[in-house]
Order: C-alpha cells, then sequence, then structure tokens
C-alpha cells in the first residue's frame, strides 16, 4: 500500500514492537514519530526555513521531513 499507517495508544501495549516485526518481514522501512501537544503541522511535514544570504537577500527554504518524502514518493514499491 502507498498510505501511511499511524498506531495510536497507551504506552506497553505492543505497538512498536508489532511495527518493528511486521517492517522486517515485508523489508519495510519504519519513520518513527513521536508527538505531543506542542507538535506542530511543519514538524510532521516540512519546516521553512528563512535564512539571509551575503547580499542581504532573505531566501526561503522549505526542508522535507522523512514522513514528507515517504508520501509523496512515486516509486512503484516504495520502502
Amino acid at each position: 500500500m502507498r498510505i501511511p499507517v499511524i498506531l495510536e495508544g497507551e504506552a506497553g501495549q505492543g505497538k512498536q514492537t508489532a511495527i518493528h516485526y511486521i517492517s522486517k518481514k515485508l523489508g519495510l522501512d519504519i519513520i518513527n514519530i513521536v508527538i505531543s501537544k506542542s507538535t506542530k503541522v511543519d514538524d510532521l511535514l516540512m519546516k521553512i526555513i528563512i535564512e539571509k544570504s551575503k547580499e542581504g537577500e532573505i531566501i526561503v527554504k522549505n526542508k522535507k521531513t522523512e514522513l514528507y518524502k515517504a508520501i509523496e514518493s512515486q516509486e512503484e514499491n516504495p520502502k
């Protein structure tokens, strides 16, 4: 499937153990994201970085997160 899977629940229920087992069997990579009340959308998808060039110009860059890269992947069988 080409969709991310998000598991949530109380600690100690075996979510991470199950994920590692399944990913190993399927040869898939894991992107582990810990979400809290202070998590922002740009922490999950894309951070905006504002820099100043040597000439004094303002440069705006987007830094994609691993989750964003996985979602936008065009690979036929992404890991």
